[in-house]
């Protein structure tokens, strides 16, 4: 497509997904959810952290470029999630 081609807006209609209340984020938040324990599922974790690596990288640059660059004033943290739920792979 060339690139001074503007497209026609489209609209969207969702014929199927979760029933009831809820957002179009909230139905887009349990599909990504979803896609993700599948990933974990078939790849394990190794196999994750190897896909994901490259993203992992950057941010790891980010962070040593943050501390570096913040004359001692930087204070990384730390998240640890819980998960609950069914045991997966």
């Amino acid at each position: 497509m060339p690139e001074n081609q503007i497209t026609p807006p489209v609209t969207v209609t969702l014929q199927a997904g979760p029933a009831g209340a809820g957002s179009t984020d909230d139905f887009e938040l349990f599909y990504a959810r979803r896609a993700v324990d599948r990933f974990r599922t078939l790849l394990g974790r190794q196999g994750l952290l190897d896909l994901l690596a490259a993203e992992i990288g950057e941010g790891n640059a980010f962070l040593c470029e943050s501390a570096r660059t913040s004359d001692g004033t930087f204070g990384g943290g730390h998240h640890r999630a819980r998960d609950e739920g069914p045991e997966l792979g």
